[in-house]
């Protein structure tokens, strides 16, 4: 049975075209803690989310293009403080925030779409609850490649083939997609 400090928190936000989707995942990176340590050593951690760890917010991160200075206070701050609601308050600093923007971010000017970055990256630093180690790894903009990249790895996780990997068989192993 896993213990309090086994559990840790990532937060994902899914900042599109329509609106930003806040993602709340649990996970315990700890396989002594797990009824089958033999295949939790073999797998990717299971992950846990609720119903009421995903949220949205609209509009979209994007349609701050012309007020970039309001992007973190009426877009992203919104989910946080959701995420609060949840997280306990003990994981928020060791709680890894990663904010990626897509579709919606990717048209507007280049100038603009920095701008936007930047404040959120200043406004969670300046923050300093959550764990944001490097603002350019953890907000940015990602191209469609990588989120079907996303997709994949969800299928596939979802349908278990990351689960109880055995090297000497790694040819057998299926994915969708």
């Amino acid at each position: 049975m896993p213990t309090i400090d086994d559990e840790q928190y990532g937060v994902v936000i899914d900042a599109g075209s329509s609106g930003s989707r806040l993602h709340i995942y649990g996970f315990n990176l700890n396989p002594e803690s797990s009824e089958n340590q033999e295949v939790a050593l073999k797998s990717v951690p299971k992950i846990i989310t609720k119903e009421n760890w995903n949220y949205k917010i609209s509009p979209g991160l994007s349609s701050f293009e012309h007020n970039t200075e309001n992007a973190y206070k009426h877009n992203i701050e919104p989910l946080l403080e959701h995420a609060e609601s949840i997280i306990p308050k003990s994981q928020w600093s060791k709680t890894p925030i990663f904010i990626q923007a897509t579709a919606g971010m990717r048209l507007i000017p280049e100038k603009k779409r920095n701008k936007i970055l930047e404040n959120l990256c200043s406004n969670l630093q300046k923050d300093r609850k959550w764990l944001m180690q490097s603002c350019e790894a953890q907000i940015e903009v990602i191209d469609g490649e990588v989120e079907g990249v996303y997709r994949w790895l969800s299928l596939n996780y979802l349908s278990g083939f990351f689960d109880d990997y055995q090297e000497d068989t790694y040819k057998l192993h299926e994915s969708f997609g």
